[in-house]
This record gives structure tokens, sequence and C-alpha cells, in this order.
């Protein structure tokens, strides 16, 4: 049973695992992914130093993404190696403070790494993309995690400037770039529903590849 053939990351910063829970099958060539899972990645000490180590801030989730990011951002290529073979223990627990720092650290990452005309191109569906998840959590009885990762976010907007002025010095690959390897879709079992896809995910394909033909930076 597949845990991740290699991870997915939608331009609004989800990140999952590719053929989550499918029959192991042997791929034959390796695939350039968008960041690695940090469960299973090997990556040399000077190349870690580079690209600035792990953000502490992160805690738990997305500081993989975020890793990934920024080695992209220097150019490094992530490869999925097929020949790897790594067995972990995994199980999705749907604890509400796992919500909160799935969407705190989310936000984070998409807020830090891109360029400010990126995020404003982003912005009409990444509201959009925001209201449903409001709606989600209060459905599901999370709300108030969702809030307080908004009000960290808040609180720590100086730290975030901070962040963003050390990526522009580190970069040397374009947003438009970055953008080749992120998909629209969220195809994940655990949150698989038909408003995602009969709804949301056609939307999110029709926004991104609009956007691809705007972004040249």
């Amino acid at each position: 049973m597949i845990n991740s053939l290699g991870n997915a990351l939608t331009f609004l910063g989800f990140g999952y695992c590719n053929y989550y829970r499918q029959p192991y099958s042997p791929i034959l060539k390796s695939l350039e992914l968008p960041y690695p899972s940090g469960a299973a990645v090997a990556i040399k000490m000077i190349v870690l130093v580079k690209a600035g180590l792990f953000d502490e801030i992160f805690f738990m989730y997305h500081e993989d993404v975020d890793l990934g990011w920024r080695l992209r951002l220097l150019g490094f290529k992530i490869i999925l190696e097929p020949k790897s073979i790594v067995y972990h223990q995994y199980n999705f627990s749907k604890a509400d403070y796992k919500y909160y720092y799935m969407e705190r650290n989310r936000l984070w990452v998409y807020g830090k790494n891109y360029k400010l005309p990126t995020l404003i191109i982003f912005l009409p569906t990444f509201l959009l993309m925001e209201l449903g998840i409001i709606f989600f959590a209060w459905r599901h009885h999370w709300l108030k995690y969702k809030l307080t990762g908004y009000w960290w976010l808040i609180k720590n907007w100086r730290r975030l400037l901070i962040e963003r002025r050390k990526i522009k010095k580190m970069r040397q690959v374009s947003d438009r770039e970055i953008l080749k390897l992120l998909v629209a879709e969220i195809k994940f079992q655990e949150v698989d529903n038909f408003i995602l896809n009969r709804i949301v995910n056609p939307l999110m394909t029709i926004y991104l590849w609009v956007a691809k033909q705007i972004i040249f930076w």
C-alpha cells in the first residue's frame, strides 16, 4: 500500500501524497517533484545549509513544503528515485489542533515564497478558497482553530516580511518556473467530496491555466 509516490503541491499551498493508499507498483523512471516528503528525503548538508535549514517556526506540517520551495528557488531539483523504498507508519488523524497547524503553516508558506505580483494574481481564488475552508471548519467544529491561525499570522506579520526579504535575496528562479510543477486540483482521499471534485477542482484548474498565461516573472 502506497503512502506517497512523490508529493503533489497546489498553487494555493496544499501539499498531499500522490497515489495515497493505492496498491504499490514499481515505476520505471525518476520524477521531478515540487517538494520532498520530510519522512523520506536525503539532502546534502551543504545544500541544506544553503537553503537555510528547516524553518523552526513550523513545529509540525508543511516544513518540508517550505524547504522544497526554497530549494527550487535556489535552482535545485527534487527527484523521486524509483528504486528507493521507505517504510512509513502513517496515520491521517483529524485532530483539531492538526488542522490549526496545517492551515496556519500553509498560509505561511504561501505568503512567504511567492512574489507580490503572483499573490495579487491569485488573490480572488485564494479568498474564495479561504471562504470555503472557513465553512468547512465551521461544519466540522474546528472553526476556532482556523481563526486562531489567522490571528497567529496577524501577530507575526513583521516576521513574515523579514522572511520574504530573505527569499528575495536568495531567489534564483522565477515564480513562472516554480508554477510548472504545481497543480490546481486537490486529489487526496481523506478530503474527497463532491463539491471539491465537481466544482472546486475544475474552477481551480481553469484559474491556474489563465494565471500561467499571465505570470512571466
